[in-house]
């Protein structure tokens, strides 16, 4: 493994609050530790049991995906609990996404809500579009088509193609926002370009070339 950057979390956890999105709970990206980089397994436990957040995160995707040592998954939720309460975003994420598949812990979607909600306001985009879609069908908290609007648009204006289509649709019959048929359209087509399907579907639904 490249010890210099996170690991990736490749347990192919579907995200419940994201279903309808087409969400995965797949982890990209990383962050460097700060210190002296291990290269196994008993070097990145040794710096996670140092209080390094970003350690603790890559130990616990080790236990969960087997990497350098048994697979374990309590002890990888116990890990990566560690690092998400340390202020890891990455970690957050994806102990949400744990929590609303019930995958090494009990299902919770309430707890999941709590989790995606702090990766969110750490500016994940991933968490943004996630808790958007918690608020827009009422998954782990109430219904709230105004907060989900206000999550979906700041996932939508970093790119992501989910919540600029979900945006779309908001702006489009006024589902928490003031309707804008003209603003929704030009989210649809963000959308689309980035080859999202449902978005297109909306396009050629209202004749829009």
């Amino acid at each position: 493994m490249d010890s210099k950057q996170k690991k990736t979390l490749t347990v192919a956890v579907v995200v419940a609050l994201a279903l309808a999105a087409g969400g995965v709970a797949l982890l990209r990206g990383g962050k460097r530790s700060g210190e002296s980089e291990p290269t196994d397994f008993a070097g990145m436990l040794a710096l996670a049991e140092r209080g390094n957040s970003a350690a603790q995160y890559n130990v616990g995707c080790m236990y969960m995906t087997g990497e350098g040592v048994q697979k374990d998954l309590r002890k990888g939720v116990e890990w990566l609990t560690r690092s998400a309460i340390g202020g890891d975003a990455d970690a957050q994420f994806n102990l949400s996404a744990l929590y609303a598949s019930g995958t090494g812990l009990p299902k919770d979607l309430s707890e999941s809500v709590k989790w995606c909600r702090m990766a969110a306001e750490r500016g994940k985009t991933e968490a943004q579009h996630n808790l958007g879609f918690a608020y827009y069908k009422g998954q782990g908290v109430a219904k709230d088509r105004a907060e989900a609007a206000k999550w979906f648009r700041m996932a939508a204006e970093k790119g992501s193609a989910i919540a600029q289509f979900f945006l779309g649709d908001c702006l489009y019959s006024g589902q928490g926002v003031k309707k804008d048929r003209a603003e929704a359209v030009e989210w649809y087509k963000k959308s689309a370009a980035q080859g999202y399907a449902p978005a297109k579907d909306r396009l050629s639904a209202a004749g829009v070339k």
